[in-house]
């Protein structure tokens, strides 16, 4: 007995991708994960010591002023579109109590970078950063993400960080509009 999904999967798995445009996908197919299993999650660190990765964990100590994750992004080939992803989740042990809130950071191809600051509390934290509402991270190419963690964080554990996509209008595009009725004089 198979489910009309498991049958239609079965019969379509090896077709060959079609392009589809990003409105017709579900956003949960689009989110961008890095599990942590290992150091191709993370592009480079600094004010970390011990670091390693082990059962999707990857573990250090927090040792500077400010400790950085950079992860790895494929700037080669692409660059991430910022508002295919309205929020960051991420889950991370701090050993020590912060001096100062954590920060997601990023740099976008113009060079610019902004960032997005979070409370985390000693023991495990299970953040969700809204930046779909920050005019920094709005219509912009990321070249750059990184966490921040400040002084006093002591043992870190991140067990993952992820870009959750979502479906996005900002009618700045005349893509985004069909089957307008009932409006004058409108424009994208």
């Amino acid at each position: 007995f198979l489910t009309a999904l498991q049958q239609f999967v079965a019969a379509h798995s090896n077709d060959a991708y079609t392009g589809m445009a990003a409105y017709e996908a579900a956003p949960d197919s689009r989110s961008v994960l890095w599990p942590m299993s290992g150091t191709e999650d993370v592009e480079s660190t600094s004010g970390l010591n011990g670091l390693t990765f082990t059962n999707g964990l990857l573990s250090a100590v927090v040792t500077g002023a400010l400790a950085t994750v950079s992860l790895t992004l494929d700037e080669g080939r692409h660059t991430l579109v910022s508002d295919a992803y309205f929020a960051a989740s991420l889950r991370l042990f701090l050993g020590g109590a912060p001096a100062r809130p954590a920060a997601l950071t990023w740099t976008d191809t113009n060079g610019a970078t902004a960032s997005v600051m979070f409370d985390v509390q000693p023991g495990w934290n299970l953040c969700r950063v809204n930046l779909a509402e920050h005019d920094a991270w709005r219509e912009r190419r990321i070249r750059a993400l990184a966490l921040a963690l400040p002084a006093g964080a002591g043992a870190l554990h991140l067990d993952w960080l992820q870009l959750e996509a979502g479906h996005c209008w900002h009618f700045d595009d005349p893509n985004e509009v069909y089957g307008v009725a009932n409006f004058t004089g409108w424009s994208v």
